[in-house]
């Protein structure tokens, strides 16, 4: 069905990321109504027997996984990436010159030399204090 979405990697176009951004719709509905599933069979299964309450039904599943993800957050978030947004989708970073395969060397360009370059312009900042901070 995406099949007619993919594009070569250095040719960016706006269909390939409505067809990428659809597809990730619908794989993440899907995967909802899988886990709250699951959610309703474990609870069901495990609970009523262990602690001597009620069974619980489809909707209320999904209700806990709301619940639970307003209680403790966060879910899928991937600490130590600090915020950065590289990779992204085609037209992300760079929708004027059509270029998106260029963010894939990000991660190796940051553990060799990324580092080494922040800590030198703090240090430059630190040392400068009356310098505008751009």
């Amino acid at each position: 069905m995406f099949e007619r979405c993919k594009t070569d990697e250095k040719e960016c176009t706006y269909r390939y990321c409505y067809c990428r951004c659809f597809g990730c719709a619908l794989f993440a509905i899907a995967l909802v109504l899988v886990v709250g599933l699951v959610v309703q069979l474990l609870w069901n299964g495990l609970i009523p027997t262990i602690f001597a309450v009620g069974t619980i039904s489809y909707l209320q599943a999904l209700g806990l996984l709301i619940l639970a993800r307003l209680l403790f957050g966060s879910c899928g978030h991937r600490r130590g990436h600090h915020g950065h947004r590289h990779g992204g989708w085609c037209g992300w970073t760079k929708k004027d010159t059509g270029e998106c395969g260029d963010w894939k060397h990000y991660d190796a360009w940051w553990h060799e030399e990324g580092k080494e370059s922040f800590k030198k312009y703090a240090t430059g900042k630190k040392e400068n204090k009356d310098a505008p901070i751009l």
